[in-house]
């Protein structure tokens, strides 16, 4: 299967999980995961005490995680997700990392759609047809401004 190539927002399933140990020492669950369209990247979410806490709000955000790692495996694999892919340079490489993994991407109708779509088109209505459009925001100078130099001071006068 190939390896997801593309950074981007993508909905995905947990197909494998498993706990490793990385080189330092820190352990960590790793999550194989596969995109809707077949590719796979690696998730790793780390279980140091510094990390813990982070790693545990993330999978139970995204899974209803209950806390038992002895389960984690059964609690996340064939669940479906969100994940975000950004590009980071490790050890002077580009690569792709998982930044963030959220529960799936869902949308709910809403209720009662006809008073809504109603309530909608009367606040349309009061919108001026040829209501003036926002100005753009003025895009910054390149000059550096600087302040009005202080007046000369007054020459003292001699009384005598």
């Amino acid at each position: 299967m190939p390896n997801l190539e593309n950074p981007g927002r993508y909905a995905a399933q947990v197909n494998e999980a498993e706990f490793g140990e990385s080189q330092t020492g820190t352990p960590y669950v790793v999550l194989r995961i596969a995109t809707d369209g077949g590719a796979f990247i690696n998730a790793y979410l780390y279980l140091s005490e510094k990390a813990l806490a982070n790693s545990v709000k993330t999978l139970r955000d995204a899974f209803d995680f209950n806390g038992d790692f002895e389960t984690l495996v059964e609690q996340v694999v064939t669940k479906p997700c969100s994940i975000t892919v950004e590009t980071e340079v490790y050890e002077g490489k580009e690569r792709l990392r998982v930044k963030w993994i959220n529960g799936p991407r869902t949308s709910k109708p809403i209720d009662n759609q006809e008073a809504f779509l109603k309530a909608l088109s009367a606040k349309a209505a009061r919108i001026p047809k040829d209501a003036p459009k926002p100005a753009p925001k003025a895009a910054p100078s390149s000059a550096p401004t600087r302040p009005a130099p202080a007046p000369a001071p007054k020459p003292a006068t001699n009384p005598f």
